[in-house]
C-alpha cells in the first residue's frame, strides 16, 4: 500500500487540514516557520499508526483528534486485504473494485480510539442500513403502542361486556323467578276465571323471560367475541410487553454504566494524584477493580441492547404474520449470520493491518555503538546499548548470525576486511565531505576477543565499530555530532530500504540540523536513492534540503494569522504556494537566490 494523502482534525493546532496529498514521487517536504505546525502534522501521523496520543496534543476546547489517511492498494484486491466470506453480498459489490481505501483514527474521552473505513459509499451502505435498523424499531415501537393501546381498549370493552352479560343473566334469572311463580299460582287456580288470570300472567313472563333471554344470548355472543378479539392479539400483546421491557432493562443498564464510569474517572483521579507508594499501589488495585467493573457493565449493556434490538425484529415478524415461535427462530438465525459480518470498524481494523509502517526518525536512536557484544546480536538483546544501529549496520553489509560461525579466524578476518571496504564505499557516495583535501572518512567493524582484563567474559567475541580518517582511527562516539547524526541516518535508512517485504513512511523532523549545508545536500541525496523503497516525508527550515526543480513535493505550513501564536494551522499545496507567506517560502526563496547566477 502507499500513502496517498492525510486530514488532521482538532490535533494541536490543526483545527481541519483538509486533505493533503503526498507528492507522487514518494517525498514530501514541509516548510514553514517554527511553531506553524509541521511537527504537529508529522506527529499526527505518528499517531494515527501508534494510537497514541498525550493531553498536549489536544486543543483548549478539549475536542479529541480525527486522524485519516488514504491510501493506493495498488495491484492488490480488496479481497487480498479483506475476508469475503464476512461481507454481505452488497458491500462485497460495493468493494470489489476498489483501488483505494480511507481510514480515519477517532480518539475520545478516555484517549482510546477506533479505526474505521470512510470511503463514502462504505460509510453510506452502513449509514443505510443503521437508518434502516433505526426505521424498523422506531415503526415497531409505533405498532407496539398502538396495540397495547388496542390492548387496553379491549380490555375494557371485555369488562364492560361482562358486566353487561352478568346484568343480562341477572334479569333473566329476576324473570324466570317471576315465570316459575306464575308457573305456581296457575297450578293453584281453582275458578276459572282465576286460572284465566293466572294463565294470562305466566304466559306474559314466559314471553318476557324468552326476550331477556335472547337478550342475555347477546351479551354472551358480545363478551365471547371481544374474548376472541383479545386471544387473537394475545401473542401480539406478550411480545410487546417483551420489548417494552428490555427498553427498561437497557435504560436501567445505561444508568448503571454512567454511574460505573463516573466511579471510574474518580478512581483514575484518586490514583493519579497519589502520591505515597502504598497509597499508590491501593489506588492502583482500586483502579483495576473498577476498570473490571466498568468492562462488564459495558458488556452487560451491549448485550441488553443487542437482544432489545433483536425482540423488535421478533416483533415485526410476529405483526407481518408470522407465528412467534417461527419469528424468533429465523430472526436469531438472522442476528447470528450478521454477526459473522464484518462491523465498518471491524473493515478498518483488518485494513489497517496491510497499511505501511510508519516509523518516526529520532535523532541518535540509531547510534553506533564502540562495541558490542556478539551474544547480544545473535540473541537479539534490543537492551544492549547500540543494538539498533549495530543490526542496522550488519544488514547493510548483508550480514546474518552464520556469517560469524565461520571457524577459519584467517578467512573471516579477510571476508570482514572485504566488506569494511564495500560499506565505506557506499557510505561515501552519501557522505561527501573531506577532512582536509582528499581525507574522506571510512566505517570499519572487527571481530575482537576479550581478554584476561574482562574476566568475566574471557574469550567471548565482540564487534568494535570505527570511523577512520587518515590521521585518526577514533570510535563513534569521539566523532562529531553531525557526523554521528548523519551516520546514524544513514544506517537506519539503508537498513530500512532493505526491508523490501514492507511499505513503509518515514516521519522526519528537521533532519540534518547539526550539518554543514553540503552535507544537508548529502541527506537529500540519501532520500532520492531510497525513495523506491519507502515514502518520505520530513519538516525542513534549510533550503539545502529542498529540490529546487521539484517543487511540487513541497506542503507550506503556516498559521492563518502569523502574528497571533494560538491561530489555526493550514497547509499548502504546491499549487497554492503563491498564497503562503514571505517566512514560509524563505527556504524556497534562498535557494532560488542562492543559484539565480547559474540559470
Amino acid at each position: 500500500m502507499k500513502l496517498l494523502s492525510f486530514n488532521i482534525q482538532n490535533y494541536r493546532s490543526i483545527i481541519n487540514s483538509g486533505w493533503t496529498y503526498l507528492a507522487y514521487d514518494n517525498i514530501t517536504a514541509l516548510i514553514g516557520q517554527n511553531e506553524s505546525g509541521k511537527t504537529s502534522v508529522l506527529e499526527a501521523l505518528r499517531s494515527f499508526y501508534e494510537d497514541k496520543i498525550s493531553d498536549d496534543v489536544l486543543r483548549s476546547d478539549l475536542t479529541f483528534p480525527t486522524v485519516s489517511c488514504s491510501f493506493d492498494i495498488e495491484d492488490r484486491k480488496i479481497f487480498d486485504l479483506l475476508n469475503p466470506r464476512l461481507l454481505p453480498d452488497q458491500l462485497k459489490k460495493i468493494l470489489e473494485n476498489k483501488k483505494e481505501i480511507t481510514l480515519s483514527r477517532e480518539w475520545n474521552q478516555k484517549k482510546s480510539s477506533t479505526i474505521k473505513i470512510i470511503d463514502q459509499d462504505v460509510l453510506e451502505y452502513f449509514e443505510t442500513r443503521e437508518k434502516e435498523k433505526k426505521e424498523l424499531e422506531t415503526r415497531v415501537q409505533q405498532e407496539i403502542n398502538k396495540i397495547l393501546e388496542r390492548v387496553e381498549v379491549i380490555l375494557k370493552d371485555m369488562e364492560l361486556a361482562e358486566h353487561d352479560k352478568q346484568e343480562a343473566k341477572d334479569q333473566l334469572n329476576k324473570w324466570y323467578q317471576k315465570r316459575d311463580e306464575a308457573k305456581k299460582a296457575r297450578r293453584k287456580a281453582k275458578k276459572n276465571d282465576e286460572k284465566i288470570m293466572t294463565q294470562q300472567e305466566f304466559e306474559s313472563t314466559q314471553k318476557i323471560c324468552s326476550q331477556k333471554e335472547e337478550e342475555f344470548n347477546k351479551k354472551v355472543k358480545a363478551y365471547e367475541d371481544i374474548k376472541i378479539q383479545l386471544q387473537d392479539i394475545s401473542e401480539k400483546s406478550s411480545i410487546c410487553k417483551s420489548c417494552n421491557e428490555f427498553i427498561e432493562r437497557v435504560e436501567q443498564a445505561d444508568k448503571e454504566l454512567k454511574k460505573v464510569y463516573s466511579t471510574l474517572k474518580d478512581a483514575e483521579h484518586i490514583f493519579e494524584i497519589c502520591s505515597n507508594e502504598k497509597e499508590k499501589k491501593a489506588a492502583y488495585q482500586r483502579l483495576q477493580s473498577v476498570r473490571f467493573e466498568y468492562s462488564q457493565a459495558v458488556k452487560s449493556y451491549n448485550e441488553l441492547k443487542e437482544e432489545s434490538s433483536l425482540q423488535k425484529v421478533i416483533a415485526s415478524r410476529v405483526f407481518d404474520g408470522q407465528k412467534f415461535k417461527i419469528a424468533e427462530e429465523e430472526a436469531r438465525m438472522t442476528s447470528e449470520k450478521q454477526k459473522k459480518y464484518y462491523k465498518i470498524e471491524d473493515i478498518g481494523k483488518e485494513l489497517f493491518k496491510h497499511i505501511p509502517i510508519f516509523e518516526f526518525f529520532e535523532d541518535f536512536s540509531s547510534l553506533l555503538p564502540n562495541k558490542i557484544d556478539l551474544e547480544d546480536l545473535l540473541t537479539e538483546n534490543q537492551g544492549a546499548e547500540g543494538y539498533k544501529a549495530a543490526q542496522n549496520f550488519l544488514r547493510i553489509a548483508g550480514l546474518d548470525a552464520e556469517f560469524f560461525r565461520e571457524k577459519n579466524h584467517r578467512i573471516l578476518k579477510q571476508k570482514i576486511e572485504n566488506l569494511n571496504s564495500d560499506i565505506t564505499i557506499n557510505f561515501q557516495d552519501y557522505w561527501r565531505q573531506n577532512v582536509g583535501k582528499d581525507n574522506k572518512i571510512k566505517l570499519n567493524f572487527e571481530l575482537e576477543h576479550y581478554d584476561y582484563t574482562v574476566p568475566e567474559k574471557s574469550g567471548k567475541p565482540y564487534l568494535e565499530f570505527w570511523i577512520k580518517d587518515q590521521q585518526e582511527r577514533l570510535y563513534p562516539k569521539q566523532r562529531s555530532r553531525g557526523v554521528r547524526w548523519f551516520l546514524s541516518f544513514y544506517l537506519e535508512l539503508k537498513a530500512t530500504a532493505r526491508q523490501n517485504s514492507v511499505d513503509r513512511v518515514l516521519l522526519i523532523d528537521e533532519p540534518g540540523l547539526s550539518l554543514h549545508a553540503r552535507a544537508q545536500e548529502d541527506v537529500l541525496k540519501v532520500f532520492e536513492d531510497l525513495k523506491d523503497s519507502m515514502q518520505i516525508v520530513y519538516s525542513t527550515h534549510s533550503p539545502h534540503l529542498v529540490d529546487i526543480n521539484k517543487l511540487y513535493r513541497i506542503l507550506a505550513v503556516q498559521r492563518t494569522d502569523e502574528n497571533v501564536e494560538n491561530s489555526d494551522t493550514i497547509i499548502l499545496d504546491a499549487k497554492s504556494l503563491h498564497s503562503a507567506s514571505l517566512d514560509t517560502l524563505s527556504p524556497i526563496y534562498s535557494l532560488m537566490g542562492t543559484r539565480l547566477n547559474e540559470q
